[in-house]
């Protein structure tokens, strides 16, 4: 789930008229137990809102709405069940808790907390860090890393779009938070869906391990992955496709 901001297009609202009502006093959408204030993100499974819970704990909240089209399609819901799944079976400083899973008329939908920094997608566009604050988020992207391996979790889809950061109020520091675990496998659990509807493999091609490719989802899978975003994190760019085999020693 990538929560950078984008204005709503009430158009496209991620509820349509048969499965949700308008508050138009407050121009809000509601789904559910929440208002929906503005879309934030959309991807290829579902539609990102920052939203505020209508309960007694009254919080901003990112609920991920999957998209209307795909409502009845196979994939699209095995994704947004793995990540549940997933995330009831990790617990981790640097990765987002899940508030809650359910489905309302027909919609599944996922809620975490709403981090308001934005990506490290967006963050790179600006260009590489500086070597502290590649030191400070790449330490906690790999302590994340390990911990989901030591639970026997591979992510598969490690990308800038999919680690956000959080700053933290008082002090100004700046936390890792990784995201969407929609096509991760987990040992003990039931293969998580390998392929797309057409028929193509999941995950993002410049961040994916040459293994994967194949279909193989191990640790090395996401290992590679981190040396793409770290290559990235010092140089403002991707390793070009000559040098993705080399990508180490590029590194050194």
């Amino acid at each position: 789930m990538a929560f950078e901001n984008k204005p709503m297009r009430e158009q496209q609202s991620a509820t349509n008229e048969q499965r949700s009502s308008v508050n138009q006093g407050q121009n809000k959408f509601r789904f559910g137990n929440y208002d929906l204030v503005r879309r934030i993100d959309v991807g290829g499974m579902g539609e990102v809102y920052l939203a505020r819970q209508r309960s007694v704990f009254d919080r901003e909240v990112a609920i991920k709405i999957i998209r209307s089209d795909l409502v009845h399609d196979s994939i699209a819901r095995k994704r947004f069940l793995r990540e549940a799944e997933v995330n009831a079976h990790i617990k981790h400083e640097h990765i987002l808790p899940l508030y809650e899973f359910g489905e309302d008329q027909g919609r599944l939908f996922l809620v975490t907390p709403y981090i308001a920094g934005g990506t490290l997608s967006r963050r790179l566009h600006a260009g590489p860090l500086s070597l502290s604050e590649v030191h400070q988020l790449f330490t906690a992207l790999v302590k994340a890393v390990a911990y989901i391996h030591r639970r026997g979790v591979v992510h598969r889809d490690l990308k800038p779009s999919n680690i956000l950061l959080d700053e933290e109020e008082n002090t100004g520091e700046i936390y890792v938070r990784l995201i969407d675990f929609g096509i991760a496998t987990i040992q003990g659990m039931a293969a998580s869906p390998p392929l797309t509807t057409d028929g193509t493999s999941m995950g993002t091609v410049a961040y994916m391990a040459p293994e994967r490719l194949s279909g193989i989802a191990a640790p090395s899978n996401d290992i590679f992955s981190l040396g793409v975003i770290l290559y990235q994190m010092l140089t403002g760019q991707l390793p070009s496709a000559e040098h993705r085999v080399s990508l180490p020693q590029s590194l050194e």
